[in-house]
């Protein structure tokens, strides 16, 4: 058998990998302190990225950010991958609370509820082409304060009111459709992350040596005409510049066997999609709901035994999580 490639000191996500165990496995160290042990193929197309363990070993509680305080983690949203993205509810000095992520405490990015600036003075201010209306507050939409605001166009958008004022948000989206327009090409748009989502949507649906096609086209699920063809992807880009994109969204198809077109299409949060899979399988492990990938990271067993002793009805936590085989239990 040939010698494993050497990635000693190589980072993926959280881990370094330390040393070669044998069996195509990696020992690695996580960020948060944590040693895993990871297969090589998990590491390189990115399946495991941390322990599994630092969002629950880093306890926030108690800790201040400004004139925030976290009182405990949040309850009305479930925890998305990553301790980054782990719900906080804090307490302001004002009285009011919010929920937050760690990230954002730690970059400095929320150090309070809103109430240290009067965002209202900016009301008839004006960001590009847009006209702040009125301020919406945290909690509304979002966590983030709002601002209302009519575009140059006519159109009414609701952005954060720190990507108005520090110019990431200029138009409710027009603006990038005048560019598109002026450029020489299509759409100027290849390479960017709305081009690759449009690109993909329209290959598992149409494409049989795609990966995904047996789950999309091979089950009837096709791309609407509009969103096809020589101007499919302009379409596209203006249904979801009117239809609440930013970066981070994922697109997500309301009835899960329908089709990709307007009336069954929305821009959702990771979390959102997460839940609306038709091969999602929530466990209760010990307490915790997780789904085939998290037990598999986080008890060392391979997603394609976790997934068969399920289809056999296994949900008793001694025997879906044996490392052996069934068949040594008495």
């Amino acid at each position: 058998m040939a010698n494993p490639v050497d990635i000693t000191g190589k980072r993926y996500g959280k881990l370094v990998a330390i040393k070669y165990v044998g069996n195509s496995k990696w020992l690695c160290k996580c960020d948060c302190g944590n040693e895993h042990i990871v297969k090589t193929s998990y590491l390189n197309n990115g399946d495991t990225k941390s322990c599994g363990k630092c969002s629950r070993a880093i306890d926030m509680t108690g800790k201040r950010f400004g004139k925030l305080t976290v009182i405990r983690r949040s309850e009305d949203k479930p925890t998305k991958r990553g301790d980054g993205m782990v719900m906080w509810e804090c307490l302001c000095d004002c009285g009011r609370t919010i929920v937050t992520t760690r990230t954002e405490l730690i970059k400095g990015f929320k150090k309070d509820c809103g109430c240290s600036r009067d965002y209202h003075e900016v009301v008839g201010e004006k960001f590009g082409r847009l006209t702040v209306l009125k301020i919406i507050p945290a909690g509304t939409l979002s966590s983030y304060i709002h601002a209302e605001c009519r575009c140059e166009c006519g159109k009414i958008t609701h952005p954060p009111v720190r990507r108005l004022m520090d110019g990431s948000v200029k138009s409710c989206g027009c603006l990038s459709l005048d560019k598109m327009a002026q450029s020489n090409t299509k759409h100027n748009m290849s390479g960017r992350r709305l081009h690759h989502i449009w690109k993909g949507m329209n290959q598992r649906c149409s494409n049989p040596n795609n990966t995904s096609f047996e789950y999309y086209g091979g089950r009837g699920i096709m791309v609407c005409e509009e969103w096809k063809g020589k101007h499919g992807f302009e379409n596209f880009y203006k249904w979801s510049m009117n239809n609440g994109y930013t970066e981070g969204l994922t697109i997500d198809r309301i009835d899960v066997n329908g089709n990709y077109e307007p009336n069954n299409c929305r821009w959702v949060d990771c979390e959102t999609q997460f839940y609306n899979k038709t091969n999602n399988t929530i466990v209760n492990v010990y307490g915790e709901k997780l789904n085939v990938k998290q037990i598999s990271e986080k008890y060392g067993i391979p997603k394609s035994t976790i997934r068969g002793r399920l289809d056999r009805g296994i949900t008793d936590e001694s025997r879906l999580l044996y490392k052996g085989n069934l068949g040594e239990l008495k």
